[in-house]
């Protein structure tokens, strides 16, 4: 299964888009309809030729609620950008444009709507120029454009055959056994209870689960799970899912919460280490010490920003950047983030998450800590676990970097291809870098070599004073 987006200006017709594709009108609130304008996400969903079903999540295109567009667009999998016709590119299209792009999304469908209203076929060539000029050097560039008119159906069936070629592109590695489910919203049902949405990521949920709301770390279960309407026993990753709890109160649930297995990693963290892009505009600026809104998943934070190479950083610059968040956040290595300033509220902005547990930012450990996030910037799972050992010495193999965006199985995979070549060292459970192996255990038979030629006549040392004095826990000393 899958979740797409839609993205765009107010007015150019996403909500519309979504009708005619799928029959449902994804504005759901009595102001939206009284309106004509789209508040807050709505939802919907398309069934292929395959039977399979996808999700479809409805985004305001209006400036003032940007804030529900970033939530709506967390973790699908594919987003149809719309832009009208008649009205050609305008400013919340290129918002969301970088939204999308910021987020790591990679499969994209331009949408342009609207051609009813447009006679002129040479105004529609120029407007698809302008469009592939706009996205070039964004993940966007290359999506096919497909006209359409929601007025008279055209080109719908187009759209929908180009949603089977995105669904077909979706790998089957979103899967990594770990379920995540960012909460958009939640509600009561009289006679049932708590109900949560939102789209499930990275694992499977069902019904009798024991679950754990993040950042809270409340309990809860799992009564029944609901996919499109219908009621399923397992649900899996890029399912728009609503979860009917049990032992939770709607008063402990809000909009950024997540929910994971009871089983899982359930890590939260309000200082994180990351690697930000400033959007290309003169006017934008990051300033050392400046308080912004940082948006992770479906969650909103109030962050103070520590820039940990230079003082500012400027429109189209990249830089590190310690974020101190005004709460805890259910947060992991590799996690796209956007950013945004308050006033004037403009998207600025995104990153990615190199340290999800970061200490507070020191000036004297400034070159050592800047050299060790930059050994982390490509992300890849071998660079992750030298880097981790390098701070912490030793790490437990199970459940090894279990606050990344990798699986157990690729996490493995790394440990043994770094075993064949020598560079770690693996014992009692425990994962270590071989050179400290080595010189752990050199130090162990120093202190007992300075005890026997201060004190020949003592038996030696106790392991309890050996284990304190080289600081590992009882299971590591034993190794």
């Amino acid at each position: 299964m899958l979740t797409i987006g839609t993205a765009g200006h107010i007015d150019h017709g996403k909500s519309s888009l979504v009708k005619a594709l799928t029959n449902i009108d994804p504005d759901r609130l009595p102001e939206e309809k009284l309106r004509g304008m789209t508040l807050d996400l709505g939802f919907a969903w398309l069934t292929l030729s395959s039977g399979e079903k996808v999700g479809i999540i409805d985004v305001p295109g209006h400036e003032h609620f940007v804030r529900n567009v970033i939530p709506g667009m967390s973790g699908i999998d594919g987003a149809i950008l719309v832009i009208a016709a008649d009205d050609g590119w305008m400013p919340q299209t290129e918002e969301h444009m970088h939204i999308i792009n910021l987020l790591g999304i990679r499969r994209c469908i331009l949408a342009l709507n609207k051609i009813d209203l447009v006679t002129d076929s040479d105004w529609l060539e120029m407007v698809e120029e302008d469009i592939a000029d706009k996205t070039r050097g964004t993940s966007l560039e290359g999506s096919p454009v497909v006209r359409v008119s929601t007025r008279n159906g055209t080109g719908i069936d187009e759209m929908k055959l180009q949603i089977e070629r995105l669904a077909s592109d979706v790998a089957a590695s979103r899967d990594i056994g770990r379920p995540r489910l960012p909460v958009d919203r939640v509600f009561t049902i009289k006679g049932s209870g708590v109900v949560v949405t939102g789209t499930l990521n990275s694992g499977h949920l069902s019904s009798g689960d024991e679950v754990v709301i993040l950042p809270g770390k409340n309990r809860a279960g799992v009564r029944s799970v609901e996919c499109y309407k219908e009621t399923s026993s397992t649900v899996g990753p890029g399912c728009r899912v609503a979860l009917n709890l049990t032992g939770t109160k709607k008063e402990n649930i809000s909009r950024g919460d997540v929910i994971v297995a009871a089983g899982g990693d359930q890590s939260t963290s309000w200082v994180v280490d990351t690697l930000v892009k400033l959007l290309p505009h003169a006017e934008f600026r990051l300033k050392n010490g400046e308080e912004v809104l940082v948006y992770i998943e479906t969650g909103e934070y109030l962050a103070r920003a520590t820039l940990l190479e230079s003082k500012d950083i400027k429109g189209g610059e990249s830089g590190l950047v310690q974020f101190v968040l005004n709460q805890e956040c259910p947060v992991y290595i590799g996690q796209h983030f956007i950013i945004r300033r308050q006033s004037p509220a403009d998207t600025i902005g995104g990153g990615v998450v190199l340290n999800p547990f970061a200490p507070k930012f020191k000036t004297r450990n400034a070159p050592a800590a800047v050299a060790w996030l930059n050994r982390r910037k490509n992300l890849d799972p071998e660079t992750l676990i030298i880097t981790e050992l390098g701070r912490q010495g030793f790490l437990g193999r199970k459940g090894l970097l279990s606050y990344s965006q990798y699986s157990a199985e690729a996490i493995e995979q790394a440990v043994e291809s770094l075993t064949t070549r020598g560079d770690l060292k693996c014992n009692a459970g425990y994962v270590f870098m071989a050179s400290d192996w080595q010189n752990q255990k050199q130090a162990f038979v120093d202190m007992l070599q300075l005890e026997h030629r201060q004190n020949p006549l003592k038996r030696g040392l106790p392991q309890s004073a050996l284990q304190l004095a080289l600081q590992f826990p009882k299971e590591v000393f034993g190794a």
